[in-house]
């Protein structure tokens, strides 16, 4: 989601922003010197301050290994993914917009996958722990 949400707004800054309408617009209230009208159309979007809180978000959020929790066959494999996950939480307090609760929230999502995958892990162990030597080995 924040991502894309990023990409969308970089889009709207890039491209929206530029268009000869909206440059044309600018100029006409430039040229009449309505200066209050043009910074309030240029200020009037929030855009920057949009993008610098989905920013400051996805910097939290993209390093975050959740896909290792996901792609974890092992028992192994997903005890070291959630230790990457719980040692890059402490990042959080280099962000301005994401705050305890939404950290809260995403412990418990990771918590919730980390069950669902290792029961996923469990029934695949215990079926071959059931089974006989002979057909194990074969």
């Amino acid at each position: 989601f924040w991502t894309n949400l990023e990409s969308a707004l970089q889009t709207v800054q890039s491209v929206e922003m530029n268009k000869a309408e909206v440059r044309a617009t600018i100029m006409v209230l430039k040229s009449t010197k309505r200066f209050l009208a043009t910074i309030a159309l240029e200020n009037n979007t929030n855009l920057e301050s949009a993008l610098a809180h989905v920013q400051d978000v996805c910097i939290f959020l993209k390093p975050l290994p959740v896909d290792k929790i996901v792609t974890s066959q092992t028992f192994g494999n997903l005890a070291e993914a959630v230790d990457l996950i719980f040692g890059h939480l402490p990042k959080i307090r280099f962000s301005k917009n994401y705050g305890l609760e939404r950290l809260a929230q995403l412990v418990e999502a990771v918590s919730l996958t980390f069950a669902s995958k290792l029961s996923d892990i469990y029934k695949v162990r215990a079926g071959s722990l059931s089974m006989n030597y002979s057909t194990f080995m074969t």
